[in-house]
C-alpha cells in the first residue's frame, strides 16, 4: 500500500478493515520505510540497497536500472518458484505506466520494482504479470511459493489520484485479503505480509533509512499461525522485512538486509 503512516491508518474511521487486521494478527508496531519516494522503498524491499537515483521515481531504462542482486534472483538460484502481480498492468512485464483507458484503472511502473532489474526482465518477464491472474495462480495445483502483489493506483490508498483514498484502499483490502485467504495457497500455511512503501509525516528526509519519526508504516503478518493479535515492538525497516523473507526461504542476505541495525521481521 502507499503513502500513509501507521497513525493515519490504524484507528482511522476510513480504515476499519486495516484497523481490525492490526488487532487480529501480528503487527510490527515499530516498522519504517527507508526513503520518501515510492521507487526507493520498493527497490529496497527487493535488493536490500538504497539507490539514490531511484528517489525521483524514474521510469526503467538506461540510467534507471537496478544492477544489484535481487531477492527474486536468489529464489531463482535456489529453485524456488515465484510470481509478481501488478494491479491494472496491461501486459506481462510492462515497463510503462498506463491508465488502460479505463476510468479507475491505473498501472504505475514506479510501484513495480521487478521491471527495474535487467536480470529479471531478461529471464523472468513471464513471471511479472497482470494482477487479475493472481487468485487463479494461488488456487492452482502447484502455486508459486512466493508471490508479490502491488495494487493499482485506485486501490493502493496513496492519494496519487482522486480515486486513491484511504477508504478506497481499505475497501479493496477488505475484499482482496479474504479472497487470498480462500485460496489453497493460503490454506496450506500461506502467510500474507501487508505493508506500506512510506509514511507521510514530516521528520525524515529522503535517503535516511535509520529510525525516524516520519516514515512509520503499518506492517501486518497475516496467517493462521499469527491470528490472535501480538505486537512486534522491535525496530524494523524494509531492509529488515527483506531479511525476514530471506530467512524464511533459507537464503543469504542482500545489502543492508545483512545489518542487524535494520531489524528482522519474524515470519512463521
Amino acid at each position: 500500500m502507499e503513502n500513509h503512516s501507521f497513525g493515519d491508518i490504524v484507528g482511522n474511521p476510513d480504515a476499519p478493515y486495516q484497523t481490525e487486521l492490526a488487532k487480529s494478527y501480528e503487527t510490527a508496531t515499530n516498522s519504517y520505510g527507508v526513503g520518501h519516494h515510492s521507487l526507493d522503498n520498493y527497490l529496497a524491499l527487493l535488493s536490500g540497497v538504497f539507490d539514490p537515483w531511484s528517489t525521483g521515481d524514474c521510469a526503467p531504462g538506461p540510467g534507471c536500472e537496478a544492477t544489484d542482486p535481487s531477492f527474486p534472483g536468489q529464489l531463482d538460484k535456489a529453485g524456488i518458484p515465484w510470481d509478481a502481480y501488478m494491479g491494472a498492468m496491461p501486459t506481462d512485464c510492462d515497463r510503462q505506466s498506463d491508465d488502460n483507458g479505463i476510468p479507475g484503472q491505473s498501472y504505475a511502473v514506479r510501484h513495480d520494482p521487478f521491471v527495474y532489474f535487467p536480470e529479471l526482465v531478461g529471464a523472468d518477464c513471464q513471471r511479472i504479470q497482470p494482477g487479475s491472474r493472481m487468485l487463479g495462480a494461488l488456487d492452482a495445483p502447484s502455486p508459486p511459493d512466493f508471490v508479490w502483489y502491488t495494487p493499482q493506483i485506485c486501490d493502493d490508498g496513496g492519494g496519487d489520484d482522486p480515486c486513491s483514498t484511504v477508504a478506497a484502499g481499505d475497501r479493496f483490502l477488505s475484499e482482496e485479503i479474504p479472497a487470498i485467504q480462500a485460496t489453497s495457497w493460503y490454506r496450506d500455511d500461506g502467510v500474507i505480509v501487508l505493508t506500506y512503501d512510506e509514511g507521510d509525516e514530516a521528520g525524515q528526509g529522503s535517503g535516511e533509512y535509520l529510525k525516524g519519526p516520519g516514515n512509520h508504516v503499518l506492517t501486518v503478518v497475516i496467517s493462521a499461525a499469527t491470528r490472535g493479535g501480538r505486537d512486534l515492538t522491535a525496530y524494523l525497516n524494509h531492509f529488515g522485512l527483506l531479511s525476514g523473507l530471506e530467512q524464511t526461504y533459507h537464503l543469504g542476505c542482500l545489502g543492508q538486509a545483512c545489518s542487524a541495525v535494520n531489524g528482522r521481521l519474524p515470519l512463521p
